[in-house]
């Protein structure tokens, strides 16, 4: 906790020309005023601890933000689409050349036995 030498400051203000009960009770209120202003402004170390770390953040974050799609999930669906419609359109083609060529056989074997 940070302090301010009442003392010194009273001696300085009757070296200034001020009356030793007023010199003493600006030194008092003015050392008063800063003990509150530090005890409502300073953070001790206990205020740090109520507060997470950096770490703690960053894994609530993470925790949150589980759900939701990031675009590398989406870069990895999108490939993985890619890929089945590749396999799709190749099965595709298979079995349009087999119906093909079992559509050629039986016009071929009708047209024989006619």
């Amino acid at each position: 906790m940070y302090a301010i030498d009442t003392l010194e400051f009273a001696k300085k203000l009757r070296t200034a020309g001020l009356a030793q009960d007023q010199a003493e009770a600006i030194a008092e209120a003015h050392g008063q005023a800063f003990r509150e202003a530090a005890e409502h402004t300073l953070a001790t170390k206990q205020d740090l601890s109520r507060h997470p770390t950096k770490e703690e953040v960053k894994q609530l974050l993470d925790n949150a933000l589980e759900p939701y799609a990031t675009k590398h999930d989406l870069a990895e669906v999108r490939s993985e689409l890619k890929q089945d419609m590749k396999s799709l359109e190749l099965r595709m083609t298979t079995r349009l050349g087999a119906m093909m060529v079992a559509t050629t056989g039986i016009l071929l074997a009708a047209i024989r036995f006619l």
